[in-house]
């Protein structure tokens, strides 16, 4: 069957990533981190400018100390996340999120063209 959730994205990681473990269970690891994500959109009068983004991704388990010990602040890379919706009760309000679950991380490297002969 087709994975139709599915988000890639190219950007610098803002800060060491953050790792929490948790205090009820040391099993449950969690790494966060943000990207500098750059897009050029036009302005009002059609002129084009770098707006950007900042999602936050997250990694469960294992997974989560490779990528906390393997990546760092600056480090440009490419990821590919699965959106995932939840709620939780605040003040007895439901509130709604929508998180960036990461799927794949990886140093993001350009390759040159070949010059034709």
């Amino acid at each position: 069957m087709e994975n139709t959730n599915s988000c890639n994205f190219i950007g610098r990681i803002t800060k060491d990533l953050d790792l929490f473990v948790s205090k009820d269970d040391p099993a449950k690891i969690r790494a966060s981190f943000n990207l500098a994500v750059n897009s050029t959109v036009l302005d009002q009068d059609g002129q084009p400018f770098t707006k950007v983004a900042f999602p936050r991704f997250t990694i469960w388990g294992d997974d989560a100390k490779k990528i906390a010990s393997k990546f760092k602040k600056g480090d440009k890379v490419q990821v590919q996340a699965r959106l995932e919706t939840g709620t939780y009760t605040k003040g007895g309000e439901k509130v709604w999120t929508t998180n960036l679950i990461l799927e794949d991380i990886a140093p993001y490297q350009v390759t040159k063209a070949r010059k034709k002969a």
